[in-house]
């Protein structure tokens, strides 16, 4: 992941938006954009940020957005679902 983008919407909710790079090289593939929303306070995440935060190798909270960035994860499905996210460890593997 390269880039995090915080937009703040309606309703006190903050729409997070990760840029990735594609990991394998593959000059294919295009950046990819993951957004998630969450409330202002970040206490309510879906569980789709929540399966990407760990993907990332973020257990515990996260209370800055640099946190992310620089991090590796892997995916499938265009990251649609909490399910559709991981660890790159267990993507190699």
């Amino acid at each position: 992941m390269f880039a995090v983008d915080i937009k703040e919407e309606s309703d006190e909710l903050v729409r997070i938006n990760v840029f990735a790079d594609p990991a394998d090289g593959r000059p294919s593939q295009t950046i990819q954009v993951f957004s998630f929303l969450v409330s202002a306070d970040g206490k309510r995440r879906s569980p789709r940020f929540e399966a990407f935060l760990v993907a990332c190798g973020i257990r515990e909270r996260c209370d800055d957005t640099r946190e992310i960035e620089g991090r590796y994860f892997a995916t499938r499905n265009g990251g649609r679902g909490a399910d559709d996210f991981g660890s790159l460890a267990l993507a190699i593997g």
